[in-house]
């Protein structure tokens, strides 16, 4: 080759360092079974550049086994399974079947899969029993790329089958891949690290999630931890009930991002949107996502203490329920997200630090409830410039309940609501708050409010050092202090 620094080469090695499915008989006509000339390519190939030329090449179901330092480029070309009944389940490409822990296989590294599309020709295909169907399965792999591949139509509906496993791995990225029915998930990671899944396309996960991020329990090799980033994942057609879209489970966190996440409109399915469950690893990190048509928008229950979840900037509309939080870890923010629901926008119940700001809530007929039942004097709930709206509930918009901690309710703005207050716990404080916010609220709370001496609070003996600032003694807002019998000024007058 030209250039500074090339080392001289001649033909022969060069067409070496690829070799063609062609080359060892596969036509890719559409009818003749290239599976055992498929195997002769990979088997010459491991190391190697492996190409399909573009065609439709029928496969028997039987693993094509790929190998360390091996890349397939197939633009062009797909992987046909052959019409039948089976009563096995059935691979395509993989470094091996299932995804059982082995500490006893070596380890595979560098398999990168490019351009080929996958079809597992539901329409002609019939699998008896427990079979399924695997489209890719990356097991024990360090270092792999699965990009701009297509898996669809995979046969199945006992739970067994995937459209893209990783499992045991790390450092893989799946880019640009496009999944449109699978038996279970249509991509799992599986006890694997530093996985990304970048701008893909997710679609009819039959028994289950479009994503799950997941280990075994105990973990048999390592937890799980993925980067999810500019996907569709759409789970409208999943006919089953209490599954979800996205799935954190075991030990799996990450980060799931400006994705467009779909549920179900079966009434019967209730999928949740984005659900975490059991103990995740890291902090899990939920931000600028579009989710649409779920039962929960996002629904976290949890035991795992020493954690924390983001939940930032999601749009969420067309729910039952928008936010749901049930879990004992350290750390909960919900901030600036849009959430538009039928039923209860926002329910917290545990985190001994919560941070709830900047969201807009509306419609429901449920009243937000935000519960922390800290104790030791540690934790903070905080509840800071949010609005609530166009909430139906009979007694109140906001319910918070704490133990151990006082909740700083500040800058809220409720509106056009049945019952337009935000009702706190004894010695909470509440500052700049509009709408209904003072009246029914508890009122031996320390409440900030600014207005006219008409308007001062009706309160009892048990509510001593409740603040008031009352702008008819000054315009802009005279500090008044509640006694227990009377309101008095900074001097202790009577006022």
């Amino acid at each position: 080759p030209a250039g500074t620094g090339a080392v001289a080469s001649n033909v022969q090695t060069k067409l070496r360092e690829s070799v063609s499915v062609k080359d060892f008989g596969a036509t890719g006509d559409g009818t003749t079974d290239d599976t055992a000339a498929i195997k002769l390519a990979l088997t010459y190939g491991t190391g190697k550049v492996i190409l399909f030329p573009s065609g439709v090449y029928i496969v028997d179901g039987s693993l094509l086994e790929l190998k360390s330092e091996t890349t397939i480029i197939g633009y062009g070309a797909t992987l046909k399974l052959k019409a039948g009944t089976y009563a096995t389940t059935q691979y395509f490409l993989g470094t091996a079947t299932g995804i059982t822990y082995d500490a006893a296989i070596s380890r595979f590294k560098n398999i990168t899969i490019l351009g080929i599309e996958i079809d597992g020709n539901i329409s002609n295909v019939t699998l008896t029993g427990s079979a399924g169907c695997y489209g890719i399965n990356i097991y024990q792999t360090d270092l792999s790329v699965v990009r701009d591949v297509i898996i669809k139509n995979l046969a199945g509906t006992s739970g067994t089958g995937y459209g893209l496993v990783f499992s045991y791995s790390s450092n893989i990225t799946a880019d640009n891949v496009t999944i449109d029915r699978t038996d279970r998930q249509n991509i799992i990671v599986w006890e694997t690290l530093d996985a990304n899944i970048v701008n893909c396309s997710l679609k009819d996960s039959y028994f289950r999630e479009c994503i799950l991020i997941s280990s075994n329990s105990p973990v048999s090799y390592q937890n799980s931890y993925a980067r999810i980033n500019g996907c569709k994942c759409d789970n409208t057609l999943n006919p089953t009930t209490d599954t979800h879209v996205v799935r954190f489970s075991g030990f799996g966190s990450g980060i799931i991002e400006s994705c467009e996440i779909l549920g179900s409109t079966n009434a019967v399915a209730q999928v949740e949107g984005i659900y975490i469950v059991n103990g995740v690893d890291q902090r899990v990190t939920i931000a600028n996502n579009r989710i649409k048509n779920c039962y929960s928008a996002i629904f976290i229950e949890t035991t795992a203490s020493g954690k924390d979840a983001l939940i930032s900037g999601n749009d969420i509309f067309d729910c039952t329920n928008g936010i749901r939080i049930n879990a004992t870890i350290d750390n909960i923010s919900v901030c600036n997200n849009f959430v538009t629901v039928t039923d209860s926008p926002l329910y917290i119940n545990g985190a001994f630090y919560q941070n709830i700001s900047g969201n807009s809530f509306s419609g429901g007929s449920v009243a937000s409830s935000i519960i922390n039942s800290s104790s030791g004097g540690l934790g903070a709930t905080v509840v800071n410039g949010n609005l609530w709206e166009s909430i139906t509930s009979a007694s109140y918009v906001v319910l918070i309940s704490a133990t151990g901690v006082v909740p700083v309710v500040s800058g809220n703005t409720v509106a056009n609501s049945t019952a337009n207050i935000i009702k706190s716990v004894p010695n909470s404080i509440f500052v700049g708050n509009t709408g209904g916010v003072v009246d029914g609220v508890a009122t031996s709370g320390v409440i900030v409010k600014r207005s006219t001496t008409a308007n001062r609070p009706t309160l009892g003996s048990t509510d001593i050092g409740v603040l008031f600032l009352d702008t008819t003694l000054d315009a802009d807002g005279k500090p008044i202090f509640w006694t227990g019998t009377a309101w008095v000024d900074g001097t202790g007058a009577v006022v």
